[in-house]
């Protein structure tokens, strides 16, 4: 009996009429193991047009599996499916969405190795993360991260330069911004950069009132040198309307 079920002739009329009834799945099956019992140019059609039906399905159906594994997080099966899905449909939205699905599993990949680099202290590497990090999402969080790598990491002329091209910046970066600026003798720059951070911490207010203090012997050293007097004035001017001369109470909480 089983050798009369998988008779060639017996797998043909099965296919032939899920063919008819247009149950293209299943007669795909059937003609694909007639094909390798006795392959003909017959054969070769019906389970072309039957592959032409079906592929939509099954594409489909990777959609949903697709779906199902990005609702549970996990991307990489999803990234997965979402790729048969676009083998077999060729549609433009699942090329973006595999785009973005990469983009996102790198992401947390790159991610984690920064934060590996900062606990080892290895600033520069984290700083390239960030920066890469902030290259594929065009998000400037990565790239203000990047910067205070830099500065923890010593590196002041790049963070200086780096924090100068961001449109906004957090609490964490105006600290660091302007730890740099005092580092490179930019005294009256780093005051200005924590004073647009709003704390109360006495050890932060002591380091302003003593970044002040050097901003004012600086200024004091370019009048005595002659200066141009001009920028003097205006640093003092900003110095006095600063709230380091009225006794500040901001902090980055770093």
């Amino acid at each position: 009996m089983a050798k009369k079920r998988n008779s060639i002739d017996v797998i043909l009329k099965r296919a032939e009429k899920l063919f008819e009834t247009g149950n293209y799945l299943l007669a795909e099956k059937e003609f694909k193991k007639a094909k390798h019992k006795d392959n003909s140019p017959e054969i070769e059609e019906k389970l072309a047009i039957c592959l032409k039906h079906t592929q939509g399905l099954k594409g489909e159906e990777w959609v949903k599996k697709a779906q199902k594994a990005e609702s549970r997080n996990d991307l990489s099966g999803a990234l997965s499916c979402f790729k048969e899905a676009e083998a077999l449909l060729h549609e433009a939205w699942l090329t973006d969405k595999i785009r973005d699905l990469e983009q996102s599993l790198l992401g947390g990949e790159m991610v984690a190795r920064a934060e590996t680099a900062v606990r080892n202290k290895d600033y520069q590497a984290a700083a390239d993360l960030y920066a890469t990090l902030g290259q594929i999402h065009k998000k400037e969080i990565y790239l203000s991260d990047s910067a205070v790598c830099l500065v923890k990491g010593n590196m002041f002329d790049q963070a200086i330069e780096l924090f100068t091209s961001l449109k906004s910046l957090d609490d964490a970066a105006h600290y660091h911004f302007g730890y740099a600026l005092a580092k490179q003798g930019r005294y009256t720059d780093a005051l200005s950069q924590w004073e647009m951070i709003d704390s109360g911490d006495a050890a932060f207010i002591a380091q302003q009132h003593q970044v002040l203090d050097l901003a004012v012997k600086q200024l004091n050293a370019s009048m005595n040198a002659g200066s141009d007097i001009n920028g003097i004035l205006a640093d003092a001017g900003r110095l006095l309307d600063g709230k380091s001369v009225h006794g500040n109470d901001r902090l980055v909480k770093g």
